[in-house]
This record gives structure tokens, sequence and C-alpha cells, in this order.
């Protein structure tokens, strides 16, 4: 008897920790949703000011601030096009581990007629928030 019951509280603890796992990879990929239509909203508005809350300064590098704000500008420029050409939809979202650090990726299609682009934005978290790393 004392087994079947040790058995069921180890059956309940395995469920239980599944579901917050789970429950905390859809935390992740909202709020990078999130900080995507926030990136998006300041890349057609042009507000880079706003843009450099949501995007990575390179690790590992010497970066003055003057290179993180063309970093910045670029980045959004590059959205903005892609949003002047094409509707978008997300494709995908799913998180990697390289070179020591996770990236969560959040997979873009932007349609414009017959034509499709597959973007790869790749976001890291930092100090409790996620940051658009790059775009492939």
């Amino acid at each position: 008897m004392k087994k079947y019951i040790l058995y069921i509280g180890c059956l309940i603890f395995i469920l239980a920790l599944g579901n917050e796992l789970n429950a905390q990879g859809k935390t992740h990929e909202q709020d990078i949703r999130t900080v995507f239509a926030k990136l998006v909203l300041s890349s057609q508005a042009k507000n880079y000011d706003e843009a450099t809350g949501l995007i990575s300064i390179d690790t590992g590098k010497e970066v003055s601030d003057n290179q993180h704000k063309q970093k910045v500008r670029r980045i959004c420029n590059q959205v903005y096009a892609l949003l002047q050409l094409s509707d978008y939809s997300i494709a995908d979202y799913n998180a990697t581990f390289d070179d020591g650090i996770t990236h969560y990726n959040l997979i873009v299609k932007f349609v414009s007629g017959e034509q499709e682009i597959e973007k790869r934005f790749q976001f890291i978290e930092s100090n409790d928030k996620y940051l658009l790393d790059k775009i492939d």
C-alpha cells in the first residue's frame, strides 16, 4: 500500500513539473511575441529611441553608444523595409543553445504576392527581459 501511494505521489510530481516547464515555455514565447510586436511598431514609426530598449548590445565586444545606435537603425530599417513590401505571419517558435547562450527564435514569414521570405529573429534574455540579438 505504501509503495502504491509513493508511486502515485511521484506520478503527480512528474506531471506537475512537466506542466510547469510547459507553462514557462509558453511564457517565453508570449513575451518574445510582445517584444517583436513592439519592434514592429517602433520600426514603422522610426522610433529608434524606443527600439534601443528592444535590441541587444553586441556581447563580447567593445561597443560604443554610437555603434549600438547604428545597429538599432540598421535593424529597424530592415524590419521597416520588409513590412513595406509584404504582410507577415509568425510561422514558428523554438529555442536553441549556442555558444553557451539560449537563443529564443521567432520564425517570421513575410509574404508579398507569390514571393515568401522567411526570417529568423533571434532573441536573448538579459536582466529578466528579452532583447533582439540578430536577424537571419
